[in-house]
């Protein structure tokens, strides 16, 4: 929206999602963006995009809960978003971003899923670090000064790991060409 510009609020909401986008790839996932509209005479109005950033979010810590047959070692060679003591060279920063976060609960999953584990079920919050047990577990939301620009944060992924599934018996049906046992041989060899 430019000045001179026809007033559509819809536009405006979609153009203050927008800028909450770009807030949060940069790290603010508190940012919140509310429009205003003041009408002024001769049918024109003022528009205000009020910018609440919150504070840029930074990884600190990263826990695994109810994890008993994948190693804290094996995820955090497959997650982007934790500490820079974990970080590899070249990979992404320890600043927090949304879809990053949620690429990594699809790693996870795939973890798990490449190991049998078919019902899994993997959740994510942020906590602030230093709160006391109860509130990191509820995953509640916190207030934070304007003075205090970063904050660190703890990724708590909450894992259902679910029952583990093997396979019990192969057929092989519609097949003319080559024999059932021919091709048992040959998903046999090819498993190795």
């Amino acid at each position: 929206t430019q000045s001179g510009d026809i007033l559509s609020p819809e536009r405006l909401y979609w153009e203050a999602r927008a800028m909450e986008k770009l807030y949060k790839e940069k790290g603010y996932h508190e940012v919140r963006i509310d429009v205003k509209e003041e009408y002024l005479k001769d049918g024109m109005a003022m528009v205000i995009f009020k910018i609440l950033e919150g504070a840029r979010g930074f990884i600190k810590k990263v826990r695994f809960l109810g994890n008993h047959e994948v190693s804290e070692m094996d995820f955090l060679k497959v997650i982007n978003l934790k500490p820079n003591e974990f970080q590899d060279m070249g990979s992404q920063s320890d600043l927090f971003d949304e879809r990053t976060l949620k690429d990594d609960i699809e790693q996870i999953k795939n973890l798990y899923l490449n190991r049998g584990f078919l019902d899994v079920n993997v959740r994510a919050s942020l906590d602030s670090c230093g709160v006391s047990q109860n509130e990191s577990e509820s995953g509640s939301q916190f207030n934070f000064s304007p003075k205090n620009k970063t904050k660190d944060l703890t990724v708590c992924y909450r894992i259902e790991e679910g029952q583990r599934y093997g396979v019990s018996r192969i057929s092989v049906s519609g097949n003319s060409f080559f024999s059932e046992s021919d091709i048992l041989k040959e998903l046999r060899n090819n498993s190795r």
